[in-house]
Parts: structure tokens; sequence; C-alpha cells
């Protein structure tokens, strides 16, 4: 069961502050959310703070295994080429990631967990993408995993390469994954994800869907995990990522 209603508002009051202003939260002059309930209770009050229309699903597991997730918003999901503005902390995460838009519904299953082939299935097209991440309170998990998940895993938003739909043959543990910044090569390596399959971490969450946001949903963009760690870039500059067989994606960011 989630915290008393007390805590998740404190809580969420806390993020929304440092989203608006772009101060980092102190993790230490806050009471953090103790148990995934609370976080995910924490991150639906925050969303609807926003009013913000949900675009697609972060999805990942917690340190014991459990299924987890948090929302990427609409107006956060950018195009091949896009331009983005350096957030308030002056740097943002760079996670190069198998990106997918779902083609059909993954309702949750709970009495029976969907098979990979099934989760297949749902998907449209895949996609490289690079999940920017910026975390509210300055580092990530400064405040522990728990806060880390509260504040929708850092997500800052997603920048989504062109679609492919002939991917059904493509090994994707074993894809090239490069990254550069400026033009020079940081990244260059087969493989990386911390699952292996990048998959697998769908497979299992499409059954246990806990976020209460309205869950899996055709048209939207599901990011599935980084291959290449979480490089910092602390300054303007331009990014280009590629993983074998799913081409490549390129933004830059930019001053405010």
């Amino acid at each position: 069961m989630p915290a008393h209603p007390n805590a998740v508002t404190a809580f969420t009051d806390a993020l929304l502050t440092a989203r608006r202003t772009g101060v980092p939260l102190d993790p230490a002059g806050c009471t953090l959310p103790t148990d995934l309930a609370t976080a995910m209770a924490v991150q639906a009050a925050v969303t609807e703070q926003l009013g913000a229309p949900i675009g697609g699903w972060k999805i990942g597991v917690s340190p014991d295994g459990t299924p987890i997730a948090a929302p990427i918003y609409r107006d956060r999901i950018w195009d091949n080429g896009a331009k983005l503005v350096m957030p308030g902390i002056g740097r943002l995460g760079i996670e190069v990631e198998v990106g997918l838009r779902l083609a059909a519904d993954l309702p949750p299953r709970p009495s029976r967990p969907y098979t990979r082939d099934e989760v297949l299935a749902a998907i449209g097209a895949l996609f490289v993408g690079v999940e920017p991440v910026e975390s509210r309170y300055g580092e990530p998990l400064k405040g522990g995993f728990v806060a880390f998940l509260a504040d929708n895993m850092a997500n800052h938003g997603y920048v989504t390469g062109p679609p492919v739909t002939s991917w059904r043959d493509l090994d994707l543990a074993t894809l090239r994954c490069t990254l550069e910044i400026d033009g020079k090569r940081i990244h260059d390596k087969l493989g990386g994800h911390a699952a292996g399959d990048p998959l697998i971490w769908l497979v299992g969450y499409a059954a246990n869907q806990t976020q209460g946001l309205g869950g899996l949903k055709a048209g939207q963009v599901i990011t599935t995990g980084s291959f290449n760690g979480m490089p910092w870039l602390e300054h303007p500059g331009h990014v280009k990522a590629g993983l074998g067989g799913l081409g490549e994606v390129a933004f830059d960011v930019v001053t405010g």
C-alpha cells in the first residue's frame, strides 16, 4: 500500500517546485517515499498536477527485479533533428536505447503473463532513440532508488529516430551502439543493455502495470533501457547515436 496521502502530497509538491524553478531538490530536506507503490503514486500526482498528456513510457526494473515504468510526456517526445533546450541544472545524461511504438494496446494481465511473441505482435516499429536524463535532484540516485522512481526515473524526454518495420530478424542483444558528441565518438560497442534482450523488461511489465496512468496504449512510444550507460553532456552540443540495423538519430542541445 502507498504511504499516507500527506506523504505523497508533500513529495509531489517538492518535485513540482523543482520542475518549475529548475532548482534541484535536496532529498535530505524531504521525507522521501520508501516503497515502489508510493513512488508510483507520486508519479501519478505529478502528472495530474502538470496536466501533461502521456506519450510513452520508460520501462525498467527495480533492484529487486520488480518491473517498473515512468511516464514520458507527449510534449517532450521529439523527432530526429530536434533542438532541445539545456535544462536549468546545466547538463543532460545521454542514453542510447531501443525505442518502439505500440500498434496495439497491452492491457494489464497479472493472471496470465505475456509471452515475448505476444508483446512483439503489439509492436508497430522499432527505432534508435535517445533518452536525455535530467534528475530533479541534480544526481539521479541522490535520494535512493525509490526517490529516483518517483521522479519519473529522471526522464527529461525522448528523441525518436526513423521507424524501422523490418527488424524481426535482428539480434537486439548484440546491436552495435555508437554515440558521438560534437563529432567525437565516445562510445562504440556491441550490445550493452543490462538485461541483454532490451525487450525483456517490457514483457515483464506489460502483465503487471502498476502506475495507474492509463497503461500501455497503441501509438505510445516505449523506451527500453540504455546500451551505453549514461555519460553527461555538460554543454550545448550536437548528439548523434546509432544502433546497428535501426539506423541513427541526431539532435542539438542549445541554450535557453
